[in-house]
């Protein structure tokens, strides 16, 4: 079932891929003739839409392989990299944008309205189709290559305003004002990408959970004395991880292992952390002057008398 649904997730991606490649090339081809930049801004970013595209679908079929060799966690951050290279490139296309914006504003030239305008109500559709194909999938890469088709259709907008003003007033500068209009919108839409997926690489903790919070969330646990070396993270923004020490009441092995087991589901209910691995200590907290500062965060951190198993959930 996973394989077919990956299969039909792959396909649309390339569809998505084959449609964006045609509206860049007719795009492209208007933008010459009507010697508009705003136009060939638009094609330009439609460009690097078909390459994200390619490499998502490659990226969504990578993440489904299983764990092996050194890849113990799998190739599920193949996604998060091509999400951060394109949005990566995305900035990079803004900034070619706005120099050659710039340079128009100096030097206006005379872009033909009508070619403009249809091309851009093109551009428009088929990126709106693709937003609509992709948009149920949540994960970072293809939020990534959704973004990517959305601000398209928001500089398709821009465009078309750009050729209506120009058939009604002959203002030809509002075609590169437009254009540095496009770089701006798309650069506001690409930061967060950026950021998201530099978090998740530097495993900081995901956004909208708060350590504090899981930290409570352990302590409340009948039999618990202190946490410490606890760590939250994500393999990519949806699969999150969690592991800590914890230092509990002297009790069987079997009690332990009814604590860790109770205290996995409450994290992933509470905080969608699905894979967990709690060593459980015997121990006693120790005073805050022996606690040595590492340079990793520590929590409550005790001083071993004994060691109990680790155990996992996922």
């Amino acid at each position: 079932m996973l394989a077919m649904a990956t299969t039909a997730h792959t396909r649309r991606l390339a569809a998505a891929a084959a449609l964006a490649a045609a509206v860049c090339f007719v795009e492209l081809a208007a933008a010459w003739l009507a010697h508009s930049v705003a136009l060939l801004a638009d094609a330009g970013h439609v460009a690097v839409d078909v390459l994200g595209l390619l490499v998502a679908a490659l990226a969504a079929r990578q993440a489904t392989r299983r764990p092996r060799g050194r890849q113990t966690y799998g190739y599920h951050r193949v996604g998060v990299l091509v999400a951060l290279a394109n949005a990566l490139v995305l900035l990079a296309v803004v900034g070619g944008v706005a120099v050659l914006a710039a340079l128009r504003l100096r030097h206006p030239g005379h872009p033909a309205a009508p070619l403009m305008l249809g091309a851009a109500g093109v551009g428009i559709l088929a990126n709106g189709l693709v937003a609509v194909w992709l948009r149920r999938d949540r994960s970072l890469n293809v939020r990534a290559a959704v973004l990517h088709a959305v601000s398209d259709a928001v500089a398709g907008l821009a465009v078309v305003v750009a050729a209506v003003v120009i058939l009604l007033t002959g203002w030809v500068v509002v075609d590169p004002l437009l254009s540095l209009l496009i770089a701006a919108v798309i650069a506001a839409m690409a930061l967060p990408m950026v950021r998201e997926g530099v978090g998740v690489l530097l495993e900081a903790v995901p956004p909208g959970v708060a350590l504090a919070d899981v930290e409570a969330e352990i302590l409340a646990t009948a039999g618990v004395v202190a946490v410490h070396d606890l760590h939250v993270w994500g393999i990519t923004a949806e699969h999150r991880v969690l592991s800590c020490h914890l230092a509990v009441a002297e009790q069987g092995l079997g009690e332990a292992e009814h604590l860790v087991r109770d205290l996995s589901d409450r994290l992933c209910d509470r905080f969608q952390l699905r894979h967990t691995t709690i060593q459980v200590e015997t121990c006693h907290p120790c005073p805050p002057d022996l606690c040595a500062d590492d340079g990793v965060a520590q929590h409550n951190h005790p001083h071993p008398a004994s060691t109990g198993a680790a155990a996992g959930h996922s």
